[in-house]
């Protein structure tokens, strides 16, 4: 069953940070499987806690700033905008091309614009031009990302030619 599997990731987890305690990769997904399967979102930002407070390696920044997206979104899911937007914030500081971090600080900062009451308009109108250019930052950083990918086509390999028979053919 699923429970069964997510427990038995938490423990295969446990055991790694216990084998290697200064290791933050099983820590994160504890802290992921905290927070989503678990849903007890203060033993996923302790684990987060704990990640982040260790020395940072040779590396790390992608192990860092994971730890900080799930951060932002486990304050977006209790409601602490201002906290979501710290923690995310340093996600994209750390790396400014993490294209999720960027919509997930949109997504929270439209959300918060959408909570200004009363017959203030122009804090909710420059709250939501806020999230808007947030929203374009997240999309110019996924367009640097597509752009730096390669595509592959499997029937134009250079090689393939050379071949004295068609690999193609064959498989």
């Amino acid at each position: 069953s699923d429970r069964q599997q997510f427990e038995s990731a938490m423990q295969l987890f446990q055991r790694a940070h216990d084998e290697d305690p200064t290791s933050a990769a099983p820590l994160i997904s504890l802290g992921i499987l905290s927070y989503t399967y678990r849903q007890d979102p203060q033993t996923g930002i302790d684990y987060f806690r704990q990640a982040l407070s260790r020395p940072e390696g040779e590396g790390e920044s992608e192990l860092r700033r994971a730890c900080y997206f799930h951060l932002g979104r486990i304050y977006t899911l209790g409601r602490d905008f201002d906290m979501a937007q710290k923690s995310l914030m340093k996600a994209v500081e750390i790396d400014p091309g993490y294209a999720l971090a960027w919509f997930e600080l949109g997504k929270v900062q439209f959300q918060e614009a959408l909570l200004i009451g009363g017959d203030d308009t122009e804090r909710r109108r420059d709250s939501l031009e806020i999230a808007r250019a947030t929203f374009l930052d997240g999309i110019t950083a996924l367009n640097a990302y597509r752009e730096r990918q390669e595509i592959l086509d499997l029937n134009a390999l250079p090689f393939d030619v050379e071949l004295p028979f068609s690999a193609r053919e064959h498989n």
